[in-house]
């Protein structure tokens, strides 16, 4: 189901934005985040981070999903070992402006 909303031009903004926050939240569980790693969600949400580029918010809620999951070994491990897939080096590239996002959310978070 969630993959379905993840497809291209089946969803608006705003509700792909709900299914990435959906898939951080379940993917506290370690056993869940290995099922979105394992299909082609992660691909979706990649061409998602490429494709909408302008909307600062639903960046910012795929590197916070990219992070739970960075918390999990295996899936941690996954991501950055499978080409094609959202990794570290990828996000190293494309994302000035989210670490300039993110540090001024911390900001007003401490």
């Amino acid at each position: 189901f969630i993959e379905k909303l993840l497809l291209p031009g089946t969803s608006p903004p705003d509700i792909l934005l709900e299914a990435i926050i959906f898939i951080r939240v379940v993917s506290s569980d370690e056993r869940a985040s290995m099922l979105f790693v394992s299909n082609k969600i992660l691909e979706h949400i990649h061409r998602i981070w490429r494709d909408l580029t302008q909307d600062n918010e639903l960046q910012f809620q795929i590197v916070l999903l990219l992070s739970q999951l960075m918390l999990h070994g295996n899936t941690g491990a996954s991501i950055l070992k499978t080409p094609g897939k959202l990794s570290s080096q990828y996000l190293a590239h494309h994302c000035a402006s989210i670490s300039q996002l993110i540090r001024l959310v911390s900001f007003h978070i401490t």
